[in-house]
């Protein structure tokens, strides 16, 4: 038999507003790669869901009561830094866009996109890519643009030194004896 196994990815859903999170659930569900495991209703809940389910990804929703989807990103991420995160907002600004990429989100979808987009940025996350909605990729473009203008050409913004010795191989040092071979 031939046939291809897909992988199951589990994800946690957390959102303030119960019919928002009922209809994500229902549009995920659908997909038979992708299983809502669980629910939460703010940032302190997403992170006892977590250490309960240990989901693959979170949608993380950002102005929530009691623990902010940002602040909760972060913490999420530093207790388990292998589990994705994909913003899902109604908030476009630069400082949420800015806030939640720096938390470590690997993805920002505004709630106004169409399902399939949803679905497909989730998908994109789960493979180790970034997703932006398209609202948000011209933020950050644009952003982007602005900090090359303030770069002067003749500042070095080459990378960091070790990002550097993944680019170039380093330079051998004269005092090094070379061993058998």
């Amino acid at each position: 038999m031939n046939e291809k196994t897909e992988t199951l990815h589990t994800i946690l859903i957390v959102d303030d507003h119960p019919v928002f999170r009922e209809g994500l659930r229902r549009l995920l569900e659908k997909e038979k790669d992708l299983k809502v495991v669980g629910e939460a209703g703010d940032g302190l809940e997403a992170i006892e869901r977590l250490r309960e389910l240990s989901p693959d990804l979170l949608v993380m929703d950002i102005a929530m009561p009691n623990l902010d989807g940002i602040d909760a990103t972060r913490q999420i991420l530093s207790e388990s830094p292998d589990t994705r995160v994909v913003a899902l907002s109604v908030h476009s600004g630069k400082s949420f866009v800015r806030d939640m990429l720096q938390a470590g989100a690997a993805g920002y979808i505004l709630k106004e996109s169409v399902p399939e987009e949803m679905v497909q940025g989730i998908r994109t996350v789960l493979s180790g890519d970034v997703y932006l909605s398209s609202a948000i990729s011209s933020i950050v473009l644009s952003e982007y643009k602005k900090f090359l203008s303030t770069v002067r050409p003749e500042e070095d913004i080459s990378p960091e030194p070790i990002l550097r010795t993944k680019l170039h191989t380093p330079p051998v040092s004269a005092d090094i004896v070379p061993g058998p071979g």
